[in-house]
């Protein structure tokens, strides 16, 4: 996806009473066009796993607690790994996005 080239941003304070955002939404936008969304919150009941969704043109891998827990890709190939070794983002990315 290469460098980031814009982000925009909006954190309030708007569940715990502290002197800190306890959410945040952030939207990137990347040189070669491509927009991410980063959601992170501290008040969600009732405290989920975390959790990464990369989804691009060619498919979808979700990772949660480090682990990839679901890949769908387009051709049908398989995920980069379902093993519980820890999952890296910058593994994956390659596998959901076309370079045409």
């Amino acid at each position: 996806m290469g460098p980031v080239a814009e982000v925009t941003a909006v954190a309030p304070t708007g569940t715990h009473r502290m002197e800190a955002e306890d959410t945040a939404r952030v939207l990137l936008r990347f040189a070669n066009g491509a927009v991410g969304a980063i959601v992170a919150s501290t008040p969600v009941y009732p405290g989920f796993r975390q959790q990464l969704e990369i989804t691009g043109t060619d498919g979808t891998v979700i990772i949660e607690d480090s682990e990839i827990t679901q890949a769908r890709l387009r051709d049908g190939t398989a995920a980069p790994s379902l093993s519980p070794t820890p999952a890296t983002p910058s593994a994956t990315c390659r596998l959901c996005h076309s370079h045409h």
